[in-house]
């Protein structure tokens, strides 16, 4: 079969009998994909130092006829995020693997679009927004101006709540109390603007994410299990 190359990003390896991996890429032509990377941990494979995540990667490799593709070439670029934003990378990585399905065609434009909002911006703030926004590519949280059941505008409200992994005003359901004010933290943040979140609505954020994922059944290990 024809040989294929895309640019792609590295969502996961697992080691695969002594020496071999299986790969697991988010590719801009194919979506996410799995590919056998034979002779990957040996010490002298041109494998070991390309297959970085977090870094834009130029990959070659040939389909398989029934199974999965061999990876012929990896040509590792620049970093998509700062050193200081590495281990923040992996945590929205992670997400990331469990958004998207092997087979997916989508999710790498997605992505490269939320890794340059964490690039910048402060912390936990940034990766929490970060976060977020992939979830809304997906169509798994709606925006925080309004109930996600009846569109009910948050603004008139006194306050909102979180129920099962939605968004909703007093007339639609009852669940863990949020403030209008938080609200509109978060709609600043995501709209990146500068704002010190206190810790509590940084949990709390957290806490909604997590929701979400389980609401989908993706289970996490690390920041948003």
């Amino acid at each position: 079969m024809a040989e294929c190359r895309s640019e792609a990003l590295l969502l996961r390896r697992i080691p695969y009998g002594d020496t071999s991996l299986i790969c697991h890429f988010m590719t801009e032509s194919h979506g996410r994909l799995a590919l056998m990377v034979r002779g990957a941990r040996r010490r002298i494979s041109p494998f070991r130092a390309a297959l970085a995540p977090l870094y834009r990667l130029q990959l070659r490799w040939r389909p398989g006829r029934t199974g999965m593709g061999i990876l012929l070439e990896a040509v590792r670029g620049p970093a998509w995020l700062p050193e200081d934003r590495m281990l923040e990378g992996l945590e929205l990585l992670a997400v990331a693997a469990g958004l998207y399905r092997e087979g997916d065609p989508h999710g790498y434009a997605e992505v490269v679009m939320v890794l340059q909002r964490l690039a910048t911006g402060s912390l936990p703030e940034s990766l929490h927004a970060a976060v977020w926004h992939l979830l809304q590519l997906c169509g798994w949280v709606g925006n925080m101006d309004e109930c996600w059941k009846c569109n009910a505008p948050v603004a008139q409200q006194r306050s909102m709540y979180w129920q099962a992994g939605s968004l909703v005003c007093h007339h639609c359901g009852r669940g863990r109390e949020i403030s209008v004010a938080f609200c509109a933290r978060m709609r600043d943040v995501l709209h990146q603007q500068a704002v010190q979140m206190p810790r509590a609505e940084h949990a709390l954020w957290k806490h909604m994410i997590s929701s979400v994922l389980q609401q989908h059944h993706i289970r996490l290990a690390g920041g948003y299990q």
